[in-house]
């Protein structure tokens, strides 16, 4: 039986609600612990977002796997209470790090060489809205683009020198005044402020399955089929008014069943799983 962390009164200061980037949020004050941000999809499972079940003592670490595909820290992290468990996916937000793109002679489909000065990666509260918002848009039009689903972002009390996180403070900067206009008609007591010394961690929970460049290694997708479901995925987002600028194999999850990939509508079913670079671009298509 799941408990709320409102019924841990020793464990809790105050829960408030807020709003970012269009998604609200059960700001839940931890004492000696930090700040936990709860979506609509992570209510039903608060007490197994409470960071001493995965944080504390580097239990995602010690407990965790860490995924490889990618340059960030991510951690499929399991967490069991009673007779329950959920497969956590912990991710270390990369907000005002340096933007790794790599392209070959043309730049992505849309863009132009001036634009990639202006590309960042997504603070953790815009990536969830980003998300929320990709979510909304492929529901309303009948696109077939699946996802993990945003629990939370849990930012520990304890704070480290800037330089620890190789963040630049221009871009953090730029950050902190995305997230201040977004929220600028929100009550002054109930704005989120992003802090350059403490960490951010975003939870989903864990979509089931292989990603795609993993199963071309392993013999069950050829570069041709590769290169299909890529394309398929890109055209999607774009139906949808998105694009992931460092879209890529890895980010694509198939799921396996007797006699070969699971499909849905003839075409192979297939769900996504990184946004820390989204961007909602109408009139992609």
């Amino acid at each position: 039986m799941n408990h709320a962390l409102e019924q841990c009164p020793a464990a809790l200061i105050r829960t408030e609600n807020v709003r970012a980037y269009g998604v609200a949020y059960k700001w839940n004050h931890i004492k000696n612990s930090g700040n936990l941000f709860v979506t609509r999809f992570g209510e039903p499972w608060l007490d197994f977002l409470h960071p001493k079940h995965w944080y504390d003592n580097e239990r995602y670490r010690h407990e965790g796997q860490r995924q490889s595909a990618g340059i960030g820290a991510v951690y499929r992290v399991p967490v069991y209470r009673n007779t329950r468990q959920l497969n956590l996916v912990v991710k270390f937000s990369r907000l005002a790090q340096k933007t790794m793109l790599y392209i070959a002679s043309c730049v992505p489909h849309g863009m132009s060489y001036s634009s990639l000065s202006a590309l960042h990666i997504n603070n953790p509260f815009e990536e969830f809205g980003l998300l929320f918002k990709l979510r909304s848009y492929a529901k309303l039009r009948g696109i077939p683009v699946l996802t993990k689903r945003p629990l939370a972002i849990f930012s520990p009390q304890y704070r480290w020198p800037p330089r620890m996180f190789d963040r630049s403070p221009w871009r953090f900067q730029r950050c902190r005044d995305s997230l201040a206009r977004n929220q600028f008609d929100s009550p002054s007591g109930t704005r989120i402020e992003l802090d350059i010394s403490r960490n951010y961690i975003l939870l989903f929970q864990w979509v089931k399955g292989e990603n795609a460049w993993d199963l071309h290694r392993q013999g069950l997708l050829t570069q041709e089929q590769i290169d299909k479901i890529t394309l398929r995925v890109q055209n999607d987002l774009a139906r949808a008014s998105f694009r992931v600028l460092d879209h890529k194999p890895q980010h694509i999850i198939l799921r396996r069943q007797k006699g070969g990939l699971l499909k849905y509508r003839d075409y192979l079913a297939y769900a996504l799983v990184d946004f820390e670079m989204l961007e909602f671009k109408p009139g992609l298509l």
